[in-house]
Protein backbone atom coordinates (compact mmCIF):
# COMPACT_ATOMS: atom_id res chain seq x y z
CA UNK A 1 0.00 0.00 0.00
CA UNK A 2 1.48 3.34 -0.96
CA UNK A 3 1.51 6.34 1.35
CA UNK A 4 -1.24 8.17 -0.57
CA UNK A 5 -3.78 5.45 0.06
CA UNK A 6 -3.16 5.66 3.82
CA UNK A 7 -3.81 9.40 4.08
CA UNK A 8 -7.12 10.76 5.21
CA UNK A 9 -9.19 12.56 2.64
CA UNK A 10 -9.68 16.23 3.35
CA UNK A 11 -12.69 18.16 2.11
CA UNK A 12 -11.82 20.89 -0.40
CA UNK A 13 -11.73 24.45 0.88
CA UNK A 14 -14.49 26.54 -0.70
CA UNK A 15 -13.50 29.64 -2.62
CA UNK A 16 -13.93 32.86 -0.65
CA UNK A 17 -17.00 34.93 -1.31
CA UNK A 18 -16.26 38.19 -3.14
CA UNK A 19 -16.39 41.21 -0.88
CA UNK A 20 -18.95 43.97 -1.35
CA UNK A 21 -16.55 46.11 -3.40
CA UNK A 22 -15.93 43.26 -5.85
CA UNK A 23 -19.68 42.65 -6.23
CA UNK A 24 -20.13 46.30 -7.21
CA UNK A 25 -17.46 46.14 -9.94
CA UNK A 26 -19.06 44.30 -12.83
CA UNK A 27 -17.53 44.42 -16.25
CA UNK A 28 -14.01 44.42 -17.46
CA UNK A 29 -11.15 46.09 -15.63
CA UNK A 30 -8.79 46.49 -18.61
CA UNK A 31 -9.37 48.20 -21.94
CA UNK A 32 -6.91 48.04 -24.81
CA UNK A 33 -5.30 51.24 -26.07
CA UNK A 34 -6.96 51.06 -29.50
CA UNK A 35 -10.40 50.61 -27.94
CA UNK A 36 -9.88 53.57 -25.60
CA UNK A 37 -8.71 55.77 -28.49
CA UNK A 38 -11.91 54.87 -30.35
CA UNK A 39 -14.01 55.66 -27.26
CA UNK A 40 -12.29 59.03 -26.89
CA UNK A 41 -12.71 59.85 -30.59
CA UNK A 42 -16.41 58.99 -30.48
CA UNK A 43 -17.01 61.03 -27.32
CA UNK A 44 -17.90 57.98 -25.23
CA UNK A 45 -14.91 58.69 -22.97
CA UNK A 46 -13.40 61.96 -21.75
CA UNK A 47 -10.04 62.82 -20.20
CA UNK A 48 -9.73 64.36 -16.74
CA UNK A 49 -8.72 67.66 -18.38
CA UNK A 50 -7.09 68.99 -21.54
CA UNK A 51 -3.72 68.71 -19.81
CA UNK A 52 -4.21 65.51 -17.76
CA UNK A 53 -5.05 62.88 -20.33
CA UNK A 54 -3.72 59.83 -18.49
CA UNK A 55 -7.01 59.55 -16.56
CA UNK A 56 -10.18 59.02 -18.59
CA UNK A 57 -13.83 58.76 -17.55
CA UNK A 58 -15.81 56.09 -19.39
CA UNK A 59 -18.90 54.05 -18.60
CA UNK A 60 -19.24 55.37 -15.06
CA UNK A 61 -15.67 54.78 -13.94
CA UNK A 62 -12.20 56.25 -14.20
CA UNK A 63 -9.42 54.59 -16.20
CA UNK A 64 -5.64 54.98 -15.92
CA UNK A 65 -3.33 54.85 -18.93
CA UNK A 66 -0.86 52.03 -18.26
CA UNK A 67 1.06 52.22 -21.57
CA UNK A 68 -0.75 50.04 -24.07
CA UNK A 69 -3.79 49.36 -21.93
CA UNK A 70 -6.13 51.22 -19.62
CA UNK A 71 -6.79 49.98 -16.10
CA UNK A 72 -10.05 50.66 -14.24
CA UNK A 73 -9.75 52.65 -11.03
CA UNK A 74 -11.57 50.47 -8.51
CA UNK A 75 -10.85 52.42 -5.31
CA UNK A 76 -14.02 54.45 -4.59
CA UNK A 77 -12.16 57.15 -2.63
CA UNK A 78 -9.63 57.66 -5.41
CA UNK A 79 -12.43 57.79 -7.99
CA UNK A 80 -14.22 60.41 -5.85
CA UNK A 81 -11.06 62.55 -5.81
CA UNK A 82 -10.80 62.29 -9.61
CA UNK A 83 -14.45 63.38 -9.84
CA UNK A 84 -13.65 66.41 -7.69
CA UNK A 85 -10.63 67.34 -9.80
CA UNK A 86 -12.63 66.91 -13.00
CA UNK A 87 -15.33 69.29 -11.77
CA UNK A 88 -12.82 71.95 -10.64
Amino acid sequence: MNRWSRTRHIAPVPAPEPDAAQKQRPGKLVIGDEEMRALLASGQARPLSRVVVSFVRHDGRWWLDATGEWLAITDPEYAARLDQWASA
